[in-house]
């Protein structure tokens, strides 16, 4: 657990508001990027709270769906790796260090 630090966006105003209404409130977060879904860790933030809790929320169709994505992630770079074809070595100058 963290004593200080930045939140921002809809979380850090939730902790905020909460902050000047003295509401006893926790933000829960998991690493997660902005660049596609990541059911995984909404799976996982589920997990604690359902440990922390004693709730019995199932988990199993974010995670199918994480797999799923994983599948196609691997797909879309295969893809990409094919089209870029074999990498040739640089040319001899370059591997030398002259430009």
């Amino acid at each position: 657990m963290y004593e200080h630090g930045v939140v921002l966006g809809l979380s850090g105003a939730f902790t905020s508001e909460a902050l000047l209404r003295k509401i006893i409130g926790i933000v829960l977060m998991t690493p997660a990027t902005s660049d596609f879904p990541d059911p995984e860790a909404a799976a996982n933030l589920i997990n604690v709270i359902n440990n922390y809790f004693k709730f019995n929320i199932n988990t199993q169709p974010l995670l199918d769906e994480a797999a799923k994505i994983k599948q196609q992630l691997a797909m879309i770079a295969e893809k990409q790796q094919a089209m870029q074809g074999p990498s040739s070595p640089p040319p001899r100058r370059m591997r030398e260090g002259y430009i």
